[in-house]
């Protein structure tokens, strides 16, 4: 189904066709791929507000996901009964935030960085939970790969 990238940031060069291959390839292996997704891809001053609104915390983060179907059990697929329900929700990816993390990180890539990061969001929104990404440490694949 329906996948929607937005850029809604300036601060950082954005290649949106590496994140819609990503996206669609993962939403594939997962069996996701009629279901509607939307990412957003915000900067830091959009992503604090967000995150101050939802969460209580006015601070940048790297990402915040809001499920469509509220009450899944970890790792189940919804079972839409309406079309209008084939929907994952919506993933904010705080691009800025992000950026910074490369840089503090050597040998990460922007673009390794920032799928790994929406990796983990797809899968919180069919319910399986994970760690805040802005507590962990990353160890992802060196720049070139």
């Amino acid at each position: 189904m329906t996948l929607v990238i937005k850029n809604l940031q300036r601060a950082v060069p954005l290649r949106r066709a590496w994140l819609r291959r990503d996206s669609q390839t993962l939403r594939q292996i997962l069996g996701l791929a009629r279901f509607d997704l939307a990412l957003i891809c915000v900067d830091d001053q959009r992503m604090q507000s967000l995150n101050g609104r939802y969460r209580g915390q006015e601070t940048a983060t790297d990402v915040l996901s809001f499920p469509f179907h509220q009450d899944l059990r970890a790792g189940d697929i919804p079972k839409p009964l309406y079309q209008d329900e084939y929907n994952l929700g919506d993933i904010f990816l705080g691009v800025e935030y992000i950026y910074r993390q490369c840089q503090i990180q050597r040998g990460v890539t922007f673009a390794i960085f920032q799928s790994s990061v929406f990796e983990t969001r797809l899968i919180f929104l069919i319910g399986i939970p994970s760690v805040r990404s802005d507590h962990i440490t990353w160890n992802l694949p060196p720049t070139g790969l």
